[in-house]
């Protein structure tokens, strides 16, 4: 058994594994070991006799307002990237558990980050704000440090997570389904099928809104504290063997059409901006206002949906987006059949389990998205309340099964 190390003992490989740019700022490894380990101290502490949750942002040798989204930076410059974080800046605090503990109400997890900097007489890290990240961005080449749980910490880096420590040993990386192409992006796709049918022959059209969505679908629904799950159906059956939740929705295309505004004025400002006579004179930031308010339209119809998983039943979607309602109850889950399950470690699902995910040990929702799954041939995520996300597909003869991350900013 490895022996249990302190956080700061594992960033160097972590850094050196997946950002080995930020070994060449000497100045700050010693700094950033530190602060691990005081965040990681910090989420054991209390206040009013609750455990705190911290974000803490660390932009390096650039601005934290100065950073970009780094997601394609092939396609787009950098000059041209947006602006990845919003910040307040306070009066400097020098960085120490008490002061994180004292400051982690200032922002609210999942949401705002504190602002850590250099200050040029020291070198060390000081607090210098509050952060709010730019949703549609992955936040760019900063790390964060964050804590979901006591004495658990991960470091990200654009977006993506380079380290989690909890109990003392590194946790395994967990596949990015939303991001890595495979069986969950592919299920997610094919549920949409006319929705992408419409932006097929468009170069401007933001393709990734579908897994986007369900992202956030589900950070919604694990934020609810209530657990839950999202069933989606590829086909609604008519007449008697139409589905039958008990809370429907007047109109089951309310989510369809915010992604369909969304897109719409998306692909009108990059076809307008790409044909302007000059580009100097394109009024961007008009343009930019409709697509924050089309996007913001969208988030909050997601986000409201998201709250129908909160009682007991499942929330159930069909294609296409469609909301049919809430407190859905699967039938059959007594006798009906139910698919072995495998628990996958790729996103291609080529990599799983020796023996079949032991289904027995959960309760009534895991069986009851098993059955849904093998029953239609949909798929599933599941919250549990104090447990992983999860997301269960058919695939072929049977049911792969992921464990779900999201990142925690």
């Amino acid at each position: 058994m490895d022996k249990p190390k302190y956080p700061r003992e594992h960033l160097h490989a972590a850094l050196a594994a997946s950002v080995p740019e930020w070994l060449e700022h000497a100045d700050l490894l010693e700094d950033l070991g530190e602060l691990v380990d005081q965040v990681f101290f910090a989420s054991l502490a209390t206040e009013e006799g609750e455990n705190l949750r911290f974000h803490v942002v660390v932009a390096g040798k650039k601005k934290l307002e100065e950073v970009t989204d780094t997601e394609w930076p092939d396609a787009i410059p950098e000059q041209e990237q947006e602006l990845a974080w919003t910040v307040m800046r306070i009066e400097p605090h020098r960085v120490d558990p008490k002061a994180l503990v004292k400051l982690a109400g200032a922002t609210e997890f999942g949401r705002t980050a504190l602002v850590l900097d250099q200050r040029n007489e020291d070198g060390q890290l000081w607090i210098f704000g509050v952060a709010r990240r730019n949703p549609r961005t992955n936040g760019g080449r900063v790390l964060v440090v964050s804590t979901s749980a006591p004495g658990a910490v991960s470091v990200y880096f654009e977006g993506r997570r380079i380290m989690r420590y909890e109990r003392g040993l590194l946790v395994p990386p967990v596949v990015d389904v939303f991001s890595e192409a495979g069986v969950v992006t592919r299920a997610i796709r094919s549920s949409i099928p006319e929705f992408l049918a419409r932006m097929k022959n468009s170069l401007f059209s933001p393709h990734n809104v579908g897994e986007r969505v369900f992202s956030r679908l589900v950070r919604g629904m694990r934020a609810t504290g209530h657990g839950g799950s999202v069933l989606v159906l590829p086909a609604v059956p008519d007449g008697e063997a139409a589905p039958k939740p008990k809370y429907r929705l007047l109109r089951a295309d309310v989510l369809a059409v915010q992604a369909q505004a969304y897109v719409d004025v998306h692909t009108e400002r990059f076809k307008a901006q790409f044909g302007a006579e000059d580009p100097n004179e394109f009024p961007f930031e008009r343009w930019k206002q409709q697509e924050d308010v089309a996007e913001a339209n969208l988030e909050a119809a997601v986000d409201d949906i998201a709250r129908l998983t909160a009682p007991d039943g499942a929330l159930l979607m069909g294609p296409e987006f469609a909301v049919l309602g809430a407190g859905y109850m699967v039938t059959g889950t007594g006798t009906g059949k139910v698919l072995d399950i495998f628990e996958a470690s790729d996103a291609e699902g080529k990599r799983v389990s020796e023996k079949p995910y032991a289904l027995e040990q959960h309760g009534a929702r895991h069986k009851a998205a098993a059955t849904f799954v093998s029953q239609s041939g949909g798929f599933a995520f599941i919250a549990s309340e104090d447990g992983p996300l999860k997301v269960l597909v058919r695939h072929e003869d049977r049911i792969l099964l992921w464990r779900v991350e999201l990142p925690e900013y």
